[in-house]
């Protein structure tokens, strides 16, 4: 009888037997299904796409060979944002405007042109209450045209490379204000590796970094982790390595960082997203001065920065150092978004954002364009004329 019970499991084995099954297994199953997941299914290539074009029956958002992408010309459509659809119309050049109409190449008056991405181009908001469609009706009185080259997911090289086909094709225009964007730095990462049809000779940014999908930490394969990780907008899988050739350098760019670099640790590629970026503004201020252009730039905070209450972000310090430097004029659109009393900054975002969105509404619009038209008055006793100095 003793021989029997001898044979029985111990306690401890059995309760290292209940752990095996109720816990490790669950997280063996996780992990490997994650393992599996990623390397059979698309999620690592979720940087590599760079830009899905909207391929809706319009046709509305177009690939573009010059300059990546753009919008269609001509075209009454709507587009959707936030799960709520809005009017958009587009101009003979493929302009976000009021009307379908028809814009000469040439003019005899003075003529400015915004272009920056999707704070520019006025996503969820038809043009009429967009910031640009503000100032547009502000200035028109004053005889100056108004022009809007901004699309969703620009960035200083798409923008150098969309201005110099413009140029090129025969536009002309007197005066160009850059909105430079937070997720700049991030975007000149992505588009680094699209190459223009029609690119510069001296061109040494494109393709400068070969992208290859980054391997996911031991235990950023667990679907469970990854899950609670995307809850809080931090997708681990959504990284990619890139690599320099000449130099064997690599570093890996976090797609989660576009504006949370602004602050706190500086990511391993922004050295290079701000390396590119600043390259490409020298190009289009060359170019701008080339054509007797009037070139400016312009810088505004997202909701995180505002939420943070860093009114002094290392993008706004990056872009006032360098714009001194360079000696280019910078409407900085900081202040107005950073009352001191933190009640006052909850309202903003509360008031000027669309909700769980890093745009502006109609009432962040207005606010914009008041500011802008304000900077834009003090800095102009009078409208530039048609062919304005270098320099204003």
């Amino acid at each position: 009888m003793s021989k029997m019970n001898d044979r029985r499991p111990v306690r401890w084995q059995i309760r290292v037997l209940a752990v095996v099954v109720v816990v490790a297994l669950p997280l063996a199953v996780d992990w490997i299904a994650g393992f599996l997941t990623y390397h059979l299914g698309d999620y690592r290539d979720t940087n590599q796409g760079v830009f899905r074009i909207n391929a809706d029956s319009t046709g509305f958002r177009q690939p573009h060979r010059d300059y990546h992408h753009g919008l269609a010309p001509k075209r009454v459509t709507t587009d959707t944002w936030a799960h709520q659809s809005y009017p958009v119309v587009t101009n003979s050049l493929g302009f976000k405007d009021q009307t379908a109409r028809d814009v000469p190449l040439e003019s005899s008056e003075p003529r400015l042109m915004f272009i920056g991405d999707s704070f520019t181009e006025g996503i969820a908001v038809p043009y009429a209450q967009t910031w640009v469609g503000i100032v547009d009706h502000a200035l028109s009185g004053q005889g100056i045209e108004v022009l809007n080259a901004g699309v969703a997911s620009y960035c200083p090289k798409t923008v150098y490379y969309k201005t110099k086909a413009l140029l090129e094709s025969g536009l002309r225009v007197s005066h160009i204000v850059f909105f430079i964007d937070v997720s700049d730095m991030a975007d000149e990462v992505i588009f680094n590796d699209f190459v223009p049809a029609n690119i510069d000779d001296d061109d040494v940014w494109t393709g400068r970094y070969v992208k290859t999908p980054h391997i996911p930490a031991l235990t950023e394969y667990s679907l469970i982790h990854r899950t609670l990780l995307k809850q809080q907008g931090r997708d681990p899988w959504k990284k990619t390595t890139l690599t320099d050739p000449r130099t064997g350098e690599s570093f890996v760019f976090d797609n989660n960082e576009r504006e949370r670099w602004t602050r706190g640790p500086k990511p391993d590629w922004l050295d290079a997203g701000e390396a590119s970026a600043k390259y490409y503004v020298t190009k289009l201020a060359a170019l701008c001065a080339s054509h007797d252009i009037t070139f400016e730039i312009a810088i505004y905070p997202w909701p995180g920065e505002i939420a943070a209450n860093d009114a002094h972000s290392r993008y706004r310090k990056l872009w006032l150092t360098f714009c001194a430097e360079q000696h280019f004029a910078c409407y900085d659109l900081h202040d107005i978004f950073f009352p001191a009393d933190p009640a006052a900054r909850e309202q903003m975002l509360a008031q000027d954002f669309i909700p769980n969105d890093v745009h502006w509404n109609a009432a962040g619009h207005q606010l914009v364009a008041r500011e802008w038209l304000r900077q834009y008055g003090e800095r102009y006793s009078k409208p530039p004329s048609a062919t304005p100095a270098s320099e204003p």
